[in-house]
This record gives C-alpha cells, sequence and structure tokens, in this order.
C-alpha cells in the first residue's frame, strides 16, 4: 500500500515538474522557439504592427504583431501577441515612445525596438524593421524582424 501511495506521488510530480518546465518562462532564451501564427485566430485582435522572422516564408503568418484587442462588451487595449513554444502570449502595452514600446505581463516583458528608415522604407510606407528583446524570469532573447506598422 506505502508503494502505491509512493509510485502514485512519484508520477504526479514527475507530471507537474514536466507541465513547469515545458512554460515557456522557464526555458532558457536560447530554447525559446517563436512560432508564426494567423492573426485571424486571435479572437478581437485588430493589428496594427505585423512582423515576421527572416526564415518564415508562410504567408499571411506572423511571429510578432501588435494592436488593440477587442473582447466582446469589453474595453480595448493595445498588446503585443507572440506564440513561444506553441502558447499564446499575450503582453499589455506598459510604456510607448517614437521608436519604442514596452509590453509586460505577469511572466515576461517584450521591448520592440522600430526602425522605420532602414533599407530606404520610410514611416509613411509602413515598411518596419525591428528588434525585439523577450525577457522572462530565465534570461533574455534578441531577435531581428521585418514587417508593416500602419493604422
Amino acid at each position: 500500500m506505502l508503494k502505491s501511495i509512493a509510485l502514485l506521488l512519484g508520477l504526479m510530480m514527475s507530471g507537474i515538474i514536466s507541465c513547469v518546465a515545458a512554460d515557456p518562462v522557464n526555458i532558457p532564451s536560447e530554447n525559446l522557439v517563436i512560432n508564426n501564427f494567423d492573426v485571424d485566430k486571435i479572437d478581437g485582435l485588430s493589428p496594427v504592427c505585423t512582423l515576421i522572422l527572416a526564415e518564415n516564408k508562410k504567408k499571411y503568418f506572423y511571429n510578432y504583431t501588435e494592436g488593440d484587442i477587442c473582447p466582446v462588451g469589453g474595453e480595448c487595449t493595445y498588446s503585443a501577441v507572440m506564440i513561444l513554444n506553441g502558447k499564446i502570449k499575450i503582453l499589455k502595452q506598459t510604456l510607448s515612445d517614437k521608436d519604442t514600446s514596452v509590453f509586460k505581463n505577469d511572466d515576461m516583458t517584450i521591448i520592440t525596438t522600430y526602425d522605420f528608415s532602414e533599407g530606404g522604407k520610410d514611416h509613411e510606407d509602413g515598411g518596419v524593421n525591428a528588434v525585439i528583446v523577450i525577457k522572462t524570469k530565465s534570461g533574455e532573447k534578441k531577435v531581428s524582424m521585418s514587417g508593416y506598422c500602419g493604422d
């Protein structure tokens, strides 16, 4: 009987530990995977900026987007959306100036710095390059993306 209880507890604990270890917050930054996604699958999202990694060749799928998220009957919140290690992460904007935005949730912070002038692009045509820093409890990861920002 005692062996059965010990075995059961051992199995339960290993399941809990594996779930915690799989959460992007607990994954070392070098193992953080940025997935692409269809913005139409995020309920209530009206994207203003849509960015992709250079290796993302899937049309209409993005690695990062930001814009108003307006739940039915609720207040709109300007947010950044990414899918990290297969999990949707939505972070609310906490700070913004001309070329930098900061987004936070309980688990992480994303700092996005935009360059509207690189490659002959300017703010008027919406083309943008960006450096995105993803900060979690286990470190940070910096990636470069390009895409479009416009109203």
